[in-house]
């Protein structure tokens, strides 16, 4: 054995031995500036088109050629998309989101906003099996909803923007545009199910009212009417459940820094949940929601 194939075969024991470390460290993988992380990618969406595209084969065959006729195929599957799949109007969005709307019973829809946004630029589309971005946030707010007699299920829930973009280069007439353009589906959603009242919560609210309109209303908790293009509904803005577990962590925080810092962090966090609850019950007493 030379001493060269033994040098070789060290260098890659090595590069062996390193290898789990810099598959778990996301920060060692070069990636470019507006690349979106290969988590972000919906490879699940594709299967499912792909999936579709398969299936409907057999039942576009050209009776004379027994050829599939693929342009037909492509139609049934492209009808078979949920809306934001086969909405164009956004060129530069990375992905649609998996499900940008859950249907509930009764006419209300919560309104909110689960991509990268902000300084969220890594957000992951979890929206197949969760409501909000995280097991907490869902639990949070199914409490909440709880102490008003309702549930998740009772109320739809729709993202606006319906897709996902790259955070960290977006501008403010990038995010313009996009809720623009998203608020068709937010009418049709509104028409179709004869939608009473919408609860705007998270990113969504400042997209459609700006950050200091967001804070006003959510901290008001008025019910006003929201123009959506030809149609108007009444609404209510509140904190997401995000912003309420980011005031229990830092009221765990302040545990550390002392009575007096917990104290006026408990007295923040108990603020915001009562603020919540009391515009929660301002927005279930507008007529025909029960």
């Amino acid at each position: 054995m030379t001493d060269s194939y033994t040098s070789n075969l060290e260098l890659m024991q090595d590069v062996l031995a390193e290898l789990p470390d810099v598959i778990e460290n996301e920060e060692l993988i070069l990636h470019f500036l507006g690349e979106a992380h290969p988590e972000s990618y919906d490879l699940d969406g594709i299967g499912a088109v792909l999936a579709r595209l398969h299936q409907s084969d057999a039942s576009q065959v050209d009776a004379e050629t027994g050829k599939v006729d693929r342009s037909a195929a492509m139609a049934s599957v492209t009808r078979s998309l949920s809306a934001n799949q086969k909405c164009t109007l956004c060129n530069d969005r990375i992905y649609a989101s998996r499900r940008f709307y859950i249907q509930g019973s009764r006419p209300i829809l919560v309104v909110h906003f689960e991509g990268p946004f902000g300084k969220s630029s890594a957000a992951m589309d979890r929206s197949q099996k969760l409501y909000f971005a995280s097991e907490q946030e869902d639990d949070l707010f199914d409490r909440m909803l709880q102490r008003m007699g309702l549930s998740m299920q009772d109320l739809h829930f729709q993202q606006l923007p319906a897709c996902h973009f790259v955070a960290e280069t977006s501008t403010a007439d990038d995010w313009n545009e996009r809720t623009t353009n998203c608020l068709t589906h937010l009418e049709d959603t509104i028409q179709r199910e004869d939608i009473k009242l919408v609860l705007v919560t998270g990113p969504a609210a400042i997209l459609l009212f700006g950050e200091d309109g967001a804070k006003k209303f959510s901290e008001s908790g008025e019910v006003f009417r929201l123009p959506v293009l030809s149609t108007e509904v009444g609404a209510v803005v509140l904190r997401s459940p995000a912003a309420i577990l980011s005031l229990e962590g830092k009221t765990r925080k302040a545990k550390e820094q002392g009575d007096e810092a917990f104290q006026k962090a408990r007295s923040e966090e108990i603020h915001v949940k009562k603020q919540i609850l009391n515009n929660l019950e301002k927005a279930f007493s507008v007529p025909g929601l029960r």
